[in-house]
């Protein structure tokens, strides 16, 4: 298992956030009098940065640059207020966590979250101070499916792309691991089974999750 890096998406993959923040997409559309498809959601929300979706959302609205830091930064206090990290939990994810890090496996969360989210999430998870790496919303210019989050991951873990396994939730999430040039296993949360099906791998969760299973993707 030398030399192979573990990058965890955060929303959908490390926890099951879907329901909270289709949740605090709902009520920040409604707070301002907007509404999106269910299409439109999974097709130009899901996987995206603040920045993305919500200039998309008001659409030929103008946003200024302090209008739209101002409704990301509502629209994530939202999602902080309604968030239920027992409901949110996806099973076994501590678990296979600590196991890679008991093997000194290296690893990384590479995110479209907002780096707020991602220290609230793993302080409610007990998972502060675990990841060797974290790339957050204010790190990147190109959200998924731009692979920009990931290259940038994997640098800072010292390892090429190549020997890297990135866990994703998102069909853009997935394009960007694809094109990043490593390994992906997609989890079953936002999407089935057969629509992640052009992954490496697919999980409904981390049960019984081990290093051998990344292994075998690069037999």
């Amino acid at each position: 298992m030398n030399n192979i890096g573990v990058i965890f998406d955060m929303d959908g993959v490390i926890i099951d956030s879907n329901n909270a923040h289709r949740g605090a997409i709902r009520e920040f559309l409604a707070n301002h009098g907007l509404e999106l498809t269910e299409e439109q959601l999974i097709e130009n929300v899901f996987g995206r940065t603040n920045a993305d979706w919500i200039p998309y959302a008001f659409g030929e609205q103008q946003l200024t640059e302090e209008e739209l830091k101002d409704y990301a930064l509502e629209k994530e206090e939202i999602f902080r207020n309604i968030f239920d990290e027992e409901e949110a939990y996806v099973e076994g994810i501590s678990e296979f966590i600590f196991h890679l890090k008991r093997n000194g496996v290296p690893m990384a969360i590479g995110t479209s979250a907002p780096i707020e989210n991602v220290a609230f999430t793993l302080k409610k998870l007990q998972l502060d101070d675990v990841f060797d790496v974290i790339v957050d919303d204010s790190m990147v210019t190109k959200s998924k499916p731009d692979p920009q989050a990931f290259l940038i991951c994997a640098e800072k873990l010292n390892l090429p792309n190549d020997r890297c396994v990135i866990f994703e939730d998102s069909l853009s999430g997935i394009q960007a691991a694809k094109k990043s040039g490593s390994k992906v296993i997609g989890v079953a949360t936002t999407h089935s089974l057969y629509e992640l099906r052009e992954c490496d791998d697919t999980i409904e969760n981390f049960k019984d999750l081990s290093m051998k299973n990344l292994e075998d993707l690069f037999k």
